[in-house]
């Protein structure tokens, strides 16, 4: 496998465009050795992975296009062959965000194995270093996470490339593999990470609740347990009071938000203009089924939020219009809609309180005291009533559904639907002409990628 990793360095040493750094001679490329020379660089090196959470990574894009599409939740308009093959299921291994996903995820895996082979050989104290590799160490692990659960077993590249023209024919590891990897850094990130840190960076918290959602994804309740139970009980973080507020740009920082992609006028996200209506500089490009639109119930207050379906002309008449995503459309802040400084959540408080009361209902056969209350938050908050007693039976598909009207759009629904096995059926309602299959549960190894690497196999059905 040839990986496109070259770029990583243009981003570390902040030396000038790719281009004609690409063109220099390969005999003076940059080695560790002339890189990591004092403190400023290992801080410069974990600072580069940053450059793959911006508003031009998967996860400000593809991500949660995919995500969306190639679920219940979402269809393409037509506009783009990538994502209409995502929405009506007929991808193959040349699909172009296929690609995007697996080279920016190892690209961005490249960055922080650079930082974690060599920070080491800095002269700082071993408390120093750790927190610099536990920074590294759980971002891989998030992109490895990533990885497994949109490709399955997947080559492990743990070291990182520093020759322009290296290549790497590695065999697909088995995903037990994947995720030993995945779990070790993260342990190892709970332990070394600060409880405080500065904003946009990750926490021993955040970690833990990441840890939380490895292990559930892995059905592993009794690990899970007391990795989201702690970060709850640990009181850092909170639901904000309105659902709305959640995506204020003057929220960006909010103890609702365990990590988010930071963007900003200077550096805007792309969600907008690919889900807003043409009136609002948007391209329409995704657009919620109407089984997501009937999934709110009447006195849902996020129902307003997350669809649109009118729009305020200049007159103040008003428009109506097909059902469009605006949960990221912050109106005061951008009333022309449009590219936006909004951030994109990662990881949010509700997404945790809802993986938790999973765990307490899976491990309890049932839905306990706790596990009502933990999901009782996000109802109430939302204007709906309490839950009540049910079976485990209901109170998982009762749960399946609270994750999909909180967290729709915010990239994970495809992903939920693959954990309670279910992905097909839910599809096949939703988009009858869709044509989803249980393969699809996993993307296809991208045929560039099988081309140069012997060893890579596909996955079954492409």
């Amino acid at each position: 496998m040839r990986t496109y990793l070259n770029i990583v360095f243009c981003t570390i040493l902040f030396t000038g465009g790719c281009n004609s750094f690409l063109e220099e001679d390969p005999r003076s490329f940059i080695t560790p050795d002339d890189f990591f020379m004092n403190p400023s660089d290992a801080q410069s090196a974990v600072d580069a992975i940053y450059s793959h959470l911006d508003g031009s990574s998967i996860y400000a894009n593809t991500h949660w296009q995919l995500q969306a599409l190639m679920s219940d939740n979402g269809y393409a308009n037509n506009l783009d062959p990538d994502l209409q093959q995502l929405s009506d299921f007929t991808l193959d291994a040349d699909n172009g965000v296929v690609l995007d996903i697996w080279m920016q995820l190892y690209t961005a895996i490249n960055t922080t194995n650079f930082a974690i082979e060599n920070i080491p050989n800095v002269l700082l104290s071993d408390s120093e270093k750790n927190v610099l590799i536990a920074e590294a160490r759980y971002f891989r692990a998030m992109f490895y996470f990533d990885l497994a659960r949109y490709f399955g077993g997947v080559p492990l590249m743990t070291t990182a490339n520093t020759s322009i023209n290296q290549e790497f024919n590695i065999e697909r590891s088995h995903i037990d593999s994947v995720y030993a990897l995945i779990i070790d850094d993260l342990d190892f990130a709970q332990i070394n990470l600060s409880e405080f840190a500065s904003y946009g960076r990750p926490t021993n918290l955040v970690a833990s609740g990441l840890l939380a959602k490895v292990h559930t994804e892995r059905k592993d309740y009794l690990k899970a347990f007391p990795l989201s139970r702690g970060v709850i009980l640990s009181e850092a973080f909170s639901l904000l009071d309105n659902y709305e507020d959640v995506f204020k740009i003057n929220n960006n920082v909010s103890l609702e938000i365990l990590f988010s992609i930071p963007l900003s006028t200077e550096s805007p996200g792309p969600v907008n203009t690919r889900s807003l209506p043409t009136a609002l500089n948007g391209r329409s490009l995704d657009l919620p089924t109407a089984s997501l639109y009937r999934a709110f119930s009447m006195n849902d207050s996020r129902k307003a939020v997350s669809i649109i379906t009118t729009i305020i002309n200049p007159d103040s008449s008003a428009t109506e219009i097909e059902p469009h995503i605006s949960k990221f459309w912050d109106k005061s802040a951008e009333p022309n809609g449009g590219p936006t400084a909004n951030n994109l959540p990662i990881l949010r408080f509700s997404d945790l309180l809802l993986t938790h009361a999973e765990i307490v209902n899976e491990l309890n056969n049932g839905p306990n005291s706790e596990a009502l209350y933990v999901i009782n938050l996000v109802r109430v908050r939302a204007g709906l009533p309490a839950f009540g007693s049910m079976s485990q039976t209901a109170f998982r598909s009762a749960l399946l559904e609270e994750r999909r009207v909180e967290l729709a759009w915010e990239g994970y629904r495809w992903f939920d639907l693959r954990r309670f096995d279910v992905l097909v059926d839910a599809v096949r309602q939703a988009k009858p002409s869709a044509s989803v299959e249980a393969f699809h549960n996993l993307l296809p190894i991208p045929s560039v990628e099988i081309a140069k690497n012997p060893l890579l196999n596909q996955n079954p059905g492409y």
